[in-house]
């Protein structure tokens, strides 16, 4: 019996110190990471959606930078809000949620730039079948590109 509640007691601590560990870990700032892929012609966005539909998992946690045109912003004051990017000569969709610490970025619909941001997942557009939406979390505004 005395066994059993050390082993309890030193797998509450594990997960005690685990889920602190999660909590506390830093977030990326994707601001200054170097991005595992960049992709700035439809040909390398159609290659790369292609192999996200292959294999997911893979990709996950890794740091994409996509240039295309702004269909939609919504910035909260606080920092923060979402953004999606239609690549062109595609039938790609990215949904970004930008990072907190995105703040007073001068951009507006319609206007071309290059985000950075970490993959999350990708779904099929329920209207469109051949569309693709890849999501991205912590994501940043990189460059405006007017």
């Amino acid at each position: 019996m005395k066994k059993l509640v050390i082993l309890i007691a030193v797998l509450a601590l594990i997960g005690l110190s685990a889920g602190l560990y999660l909590y506390f870990k830093p977030v990326k700032n994707l601001t200054e990471a170097k991005a595992d892929y960049t992709l700035v012609t439809s040909a390398e966005a159609d290659e790369i959606a292609q192999a996200l539909l292959q294999n997911q998992a893979f990709y996950y946690g890794k740091i994409f930078e996509w240039t295309g045109r702004i269909l939609e912003i919504a910035l909260d004051e606080k920092g923060g809000g979402y953004l999606l990017l239609e690549i062109p000569d595609t039938k790609l969709l990215i949904n970004a949620q930008l990072d907190f610490r995105v703040r007073n970025v001068n951009i507006q619909s319609g206007e071309v730039c290059t985000i950075r941001g970490e993959f999350t997942g990708l779904e099929e557009d329920l209207i469109d079948p051949d569309a693709l939406i890849i999501y991205f979390k912590q994501s940043v505004v990189i460059q405006p590109t007017l």
